[in-house]
C-alpha cells in the first residue's frame, strides 16, 4: 500500500491504455526496424526494468506517505512489454505455423 489516490490510479491506468494504442500505432512500423529477435529482447529488457521500477517504488517516490506520482513513466513500459509482445508474437506465430494451420486473432 503506497498510497496512491484514486486519481493517480485512473491516471497510472490511463498512461497503460495510452502507450499501447501508440505502440500498436506503429507497430508495423517498428518491425521494419528491429528484428523479431531483437523486438524480442527489447520485450524482455523492458519488462525487466518495468518489474525493477515496481520494486523500487517504495524508495523512489520518497516514502514518508507521499504519493508515488514516480509510477506514471513507469506505466508507459506496458506499451512495449504488452503491445509489442502481442503484435511480435502473433507475427511469429504466423511465421513458424505450418501453411493451412494458421488463423488470425
Amino acid at each position: 500500500e503506497l498510497g496512491a489516490s484514486r486519481l493517480l490510479m485512473g491516471l497510472a491506468l490511463g498512461c497503460t491504455c495510452l502507450s499501447e494504442v501508440v505502440i500498436f500505432a506503429y507497430e508495423a512500423s517498428i518491425k521494419r526496424v528491429l528484428s523479431t529477435e531483437m523486438c524480442i529482447t527489447l520485450i524482455l529488457f523492458c519488462y525487466g526494468l518495468r518489474q525493477s521500477l515496481y520494486a523500487l517504488l517504495p524508495v523512489l517516490s520518497g516514502g514518508h506517505g507521499h504519493p508515488p506520482w514516480i509510477v506514471l513513466p513507469v506505466q508507459l513500459l506496458h506499451g512495449v512489454t504488452f503491445g509489442l509482445y502481442w503484435s511480435v508474437g502473433n507475427s511469429f506465430v504466423q511465421e513458424i505455423a505450418p501453411k493451412g494451420l494458421t488463423s488470425s486473432v
